[in-house]
């Protein structure tokens, strides 16, 4: 008799179908993982540290489904000045992601916080292309993580 073993990647799920895509506790949408962090409030670094501790970073933006995407994920908690990290923040003249592109989406909320900075937070419960607002990376908030998915090749 033959035995197959299955290896996956560490921290991947292993099922009948083989290796999952994303890590337990990852959502999986157009071929990237994303983690949505409720559990405590952090600051703008301290959430991307997480992120990256777990080999990715805070969510980028790239198109105009993963707003929705993200937005069907995510609640209000605690007041209307809460929500959940970006990987975006304010270099100079321009909101720059992580990955080092410059945003051209804009989905910035028509009425700014009274106490504006240079990170970007996701409000939840807001149309997805009016979400967005300047906040202060030490302001404390949940944040969402987003990773390459295992791929088949």
């Amino acid at each position: 008799m033959r035995t197959v073993v299955f290896v996956c990647e560490r921290g991947l799920v292993f099922s009948a179908a083989g290796c999952q895509p994303c890590r337990r506790g990852w959502t999986l949408f157009q071929h990237r993982c994303y983690l949505f962090h409720e559990d405590g409030w952090f600051t703008w670094q301290e959430a991307r540290q997480l992120c990256q501790d777990r080999h990715a970073d805070l969510v980028v933006i790239d198109n105009l489904e993963e707003p929705e995407f993200i937005s069907n994920r995510t609640d209000f908690y605690f007041d209307k000045n809460h929500g959940y990290w970006l990987g975006l923040n304010q270099t100079g003249s321009s909101w720059v992601w992580v990955d080092g592109r410059v945003d051209t989406l804009g989905f910035w909320m028509q009425k700014p916080f009274s106490f504006p900075g240079k990170n970007a937070l996701l409000v939840p419960n807001r149309n997805p292309t009016t979400s967005w607002a300047k906040a202060d990376s030490e302001f404390k908030n949940r944040f969402i993580c987003e990773g390459k998915a295992l791929t088949r090749s």
